[in-house]
């Protein structure tokens, strides 16, 4: 006689992995000679996780930027600081960490890279020497519309295909991702 095997999802892995959701299966009666217990649990279609759908649109995106903006000696990385500081002037390499949400050691490599190619100065700050104040070049100024003009291009490449209602939509739903994201922990 078949005996009937509740089917659970196996015990997590101890290595981080994407999370996926085991899809709930009925319990099912062995037939002889084969346990349904032994196949791998069925998951969720990649087409509906959120998560991979924007890491994949995140790094198509980045690729195309970092093609589009290497004419101008940018790196896709790199053109956010440039921006930042032609919209708000001098910062602190801090300061320019946070506005543009990257992490400090992201943000050093990519201003050395940018001081190398000359688009920005550093220099310590009159009060505090340990704390380099940074100065967009004319360099920078000259390519800013460029730059804005590529970004541009890029993006509507990207939102091709979807109404101006459509691209609202997206980007309030995009936001309030954002938004739950600050709940997630650092680690």
């Amino acid at each position: 006689m078949p005996h009937t095997i509740p089917h659970k999802a196996k015990p997590r892995p101890l290595l981080r992995r994407p999370r996926q959701r085991a899809v709930a299966r009925p319990a099912q009666a062995c037939p002889a000679g084969a346990c349904p217990c032994a196949e791998a649990p069925l998951y969720r279609s990649r087409r509906t996780s959120i998560g991979r759908a924007i890491a994949l649109v995140a790094r198509k995106t980045r690729m195309r930027l970092t093609e589009t903006l290497a004419q101008l000696d940018l790196g896709a990385g790199q053109y956010p600081f440039v921006i930042a500081l032609l919209r708000y002037g001098d910062c602190s390499q801090e300061q320019l960490a946070e506005l543009t949400a990257m992490d400090k050691s992201t943000t050093a490599r990519a201003l050395k890279a940018l001081e190398q190619k000359g688009f920005i100065t550093r220099k310590p700050a009159c009060d505090n020497r340990r704390m380099n104040i940074v100065h967009a070049t004319s360099k920078a100024a000259r390519l800013e519309h460029e730059i804005h003009r590529r970004l541009n291009a890029v993006n509507s490449e990207l939102a091709a295909g979807l109404s101006a209602r459509e691209r609202r939509l997206l980007l309030r739903l995009l936001h309030i991702l954002e938004d739950n994201t600050q709940a997630f922990s650092t680690l």
